[in-house]
């Protein structure tokens, strides 16, 4: 970890609350809700069968990826990994795909947009929240997307997949993302894509809507782009430090941003320090 990401962790874990300092009605409700996440349901077993078997294939696959990369790649650059590489390393852990089931489970959104699918765990999970409701997800990379849709199909999830960049997608859906009331933003990591996409999401969406940020504290580009949207935007803000969350209410009064943590994480928090 770098020395600006230990700090920014640090800075976070100080500033953050628990739900010992959460006052106000609706956002107890909320964070007692989504922070759920001993409890299973019915899919998890199928989702979980699924990352395991995925974590054992030895499967070669080349791409290009797209977006920002890793620390250590740049962008656009043409990769070769493993399937069990992938499923270990690039998809959304237990932890964040619960938060994210849990999230559409509470807000029930009638139209999902997801930005990245990679495997299509993370979408598999935004569809066991929400499975009534009308599922949208973007990939790049071709190799990504076949085998996402090849676990779609086992898990006999209906979602409509697009093969393709960001930007030309996006063009082509203005009927999509004017009723997708909830998006999960998880690629392109840098702070010129988040800002461009997360416009475009928020001005093409319904009045209220929920968008998801993944990765706000990857790099100090990530941070900037999450306080730029704070600063710029009226809306509620709650930064779970892996995932940022962006609520859209022409009904709210006031522009209000917290950090939150789970209360096992911060044992000595009592609503004095947060």
């Amino acid at each position: 970890m770098s020395r600006s990401n230990l700090k920014a962790l640090l800075n976070f874990y100080w500033e953050s609350k628990t739900i010992n300092s959460v006052h106000s009605p609706y956002l107890y409700k909320l964070l007692t809700h989504i922070f759920e996440l001993r409890k299973t349901y019915y899919a998890d077993t199928a989702l979980e069968t699924l990352r395991q078997k995925l974590k054992q294939d030895e499967t070669v696959i080349t791409f290009e990826d797209h977006g920002a990369g890793s620390h250590k790649t740049s962008s656009s650059k043409l990769i070769q990994k493993t399937v069990k590489t992938l499923a270990a390393t690039s998809t959304s852990n237990v932890y964040k795909c619960r938060l994210l089931r849990n999230l559409t489970l509470y807000f029930r959104p009638k139209v999902i947009m997801e930005l990245g699918t990679n495997l299509g765990l993370a979408t598999s999970y935004l569809n066991a929240g929400s499975p009534e409701a009308e599922l949208h997800t973007i990939e790049g990379a071709e190799p990504l997307y076949d085998l996402a849709c090849n676990n779609f199909k086992e898990l006999n999830i209906k979602v409509t997949a697009y093969l393709g960049l960001f930007d030309t997608v996006l063009h082509k859906v203005p009927e999509v993302l004017s009723r997708a009331d909830f998006v999960y933003m998880d690629g392109d990591h840098t702070y010129e894509s988040t800002i461009k996409y997360f416009e475009w999401i928020w001005r093409a969406g319904p009045e209220k809507q929920v968008i998801v940020m993944d990765d706000i504290n990857w790099s100090s580009g990530m941070r900037g782009a999450w306080n730029q949207i704070k600063r710029d935007y009226h809306c509620r803000t709650i930064d779970f430090y892996k995932l940022g969350l962006v609520i859209k209410d022409p009904e709210l009064t006031a522009s209000d941003h917290i950090k939150f943590i789970p209360r096992i994480l911060k044992p000595l928090s009592f609503g004095f320090f947060g």
